[in-house]
């Protein structure tokens, strides 16, 4: 009769996390930070609540967020504009389909519906820019998504005028810049209100800012 050898089941080595669940987890404590800020207000958040909200300990919280290396508001303002630029872009991408497409006014519809899909996160914005704005020590939040979106105006302005829609302005990079600022400003007077509305009445009078300004 042949012996059958039985092998023994070896218990695997606990390591450090894998890197992408320490993403993961980033990621689950940042959203609910956005979530609970719109959802409760500042005043009444705590890190406790943000750790309950996460489904993870108060300590792995301090333990990813911490004055020294991460802050867990720079970490929330870059992830909604990272999300923003995404939703934007896929947005431009399905309105090139359409016969009357303008570049320019596809990325304007898209951010104001980006405003209304996402109010949590659109709320949590103004909350920062207002902190940027009033405390010395918070810096203006994604200076590289500023330049990006700048840049992006820039080039929708150019395709924008090489498809015939507009005249090439005499100073294009000063208009693509006051383009940019246009827009910018009258989304963060949009993101001031929770109403659809209201976001809408400030998409239509900048789509009419935009017209007399390149007409003119």
């Amino acid at each position: 009769m042949k012996k059958t050898t039985r092998r023994t089941k070896v218990p695997k080595k606990l390591g450090r996390p894998k890197a992408s669940d320490n993403t993961n987890t980033i990621h689950k404590i940042v959203r609910s930070f956005i979530d609970l800020t719109y959802a409760e207000g500042v005043s009444a958040l705590t890190l406790q609540k943000v750790a309950t909200q996460s489904g993870v300990s108060f300590g792995t919280v301090r333990h990813h967020f911490n004055a020294k290396d991460r802050d867990l508001e720079k970490s929330a303002v870059t992830t909604i504009l990272e999300e923003a630029y995404s939703f934007i872009e896929s947005s431009i991408f399905e309105e090139r389909k359409k016969t009357n497409f303008n570049p320019l006014k596809a990325y304007m519809n898209a951010m104001f519906k980006w405003l209304e899909r996402a109010p949590e996160s659109s709320c949590f914005l103004v909350y920062y820019f207002f902190l940027a704005s009033t405390q010395q020590n918070i810096p203006i939040p994604g200076s590289v998504f500023w330049e990006r979106g700048q840049m992006r105006v820039t080039a929708l302005l150019n395709e924008s005028v090489g498809m015939g829609l507009y005249k090439r302005p005499q100073n294009f990079e000063a208009t693509a810049l006051h383009i940019h600022s246009l827009i910018t400003g009258t989304c963060l007077i949009a993101l001031t209100s929770r109403s659809k509305n209201a976001i809408q009445e400030q998409l239509k009078l900048t789509l009419k800012s935009l017209d007399v300004f390149l007409v003119e």
